[in-house]
């Protein structure tokens, strides 16, 4: 079945860090193009997470962005000691120690209440990169039935649009021998009003050649043959979007073709119909992946 190119999904983990989640953005495209948006020290994520996309989404342009809340660990975080400057404060101290009359005791707690001497321990790639990409790929499955249950939507405007079309032609058949039959018709009235004497053969000749030229069997049968592609590409699992776009553009074409032989009149209305209903297909075949 097909895929649409556009869905979202958000997923989300509590960790010791805080709460990581990715938000997932996947818009029309001509091609496959990938952004992937990551926090200050997650840099040697991004080519894993591009190569992880190009499992899930073969078309499209995918916003890939990871967002860490570090305010959510509270007080779950680990704590990063910075030996060196916890030594320069201690010496600071026992320097100021010898200044004192009576000095007092150094107490460890002054010491880790320094700034810079104590912080919370910043979560890292190495650390944290299987659970982020393990994270990302939930988040790919998720947009990927996303774009699945869009792409069903879509299968079935498309084929509800076909149907419409197919009974158009089927009435146009139908109606082929009373087309011929009206176009005579036409031609001895126009005759009859100029008030002209008209040999009969020389008239069912001139009928001949203009039914010839005016004749649609065969862009009737390419435009049946189409919506039989049309059918078998929406059943398809690869990604049809492209040839689902170009074979509307054939479709409309071969409509041009119907609509300027027929001329004016009912068969031409209901030509106007398959051009508007091939339109829609196409505009709905430009959101398949």
């Amino acid at each position: 079945m097909i895929s649409s190119m556009t869905g979202f999904s958000r997923t989300e983990q509590r960790t010791a860090w805080g709460i990581f989640s990715w938000e997932l953005r996947s818009l029309n495209h001509r091609f496959m193009e990938v952004t992937v948006q990551l926090p200050a020290g997650f840099d040697a994520l991004e080519q894993p997470c591009r190569k992880l996309a190009a499992k899930y989404a073969r078309r499209g342009k995918l916003n890939c962005t990871l967002y860490h809340d570090a305010a959510s660990a509270g007080g779950q975080l680990p704590l990063a000691i910075d030996e060196e400057q916890a030594r320069r404060v201690a010496d600071a101290l026992r320097r100021i120690r010898t200044l004192l009359d009576a000095p007092a005791p150094v107490s460890p707690m002054e010491i880790l209440a320094w700034p810079g001497v104590c912080a919370k321990a910043p979560a890292s790639e190495a650390e944290t990169g299987p659970m982020l990409l393990e994270l990302l790929e939930r988040g790919l499955q998720a947009l990927a039935e996303d774009r699945q249950r869009e792409g069903q939507r879509l299968a079935e405007g498309i084929g509800g649009r076909c149907k419409e079309i197919a009974d158009i032609l089927a009435r146009l058949d139908r109606e082929a021998a009373a087309l011929a039959h009206r176009r005579q018709k036409r031609l001895q009235e126009r005759a009859r009003l100029l008030q002209v004497e008209i040999d009969r053969d020389r008239l069912e000749q001139e009928l001949a050649i203009l039914l010839l030229k005016q004749d649609v069997v065969e862009e009737l049968d390419r435009l049946r043959i189409g919506l039989e592609q049309l059918d078998h590409l929406l059943r398809e699992d690869e990604p049809t979007g492209r040839h689902l776009n170009f074979l509307a553009q054939e479709l409309s074409r071969e409509a041009n073709t119907i609509g300027a032989k027929l001329g004016l009149g009912q068969d031409n209305r209901d030509v106007v119909t398959i051009k508007v209903l091939i339109e829609q297909i196409r505009e709905q075949a430009q959101n398949v992946e």
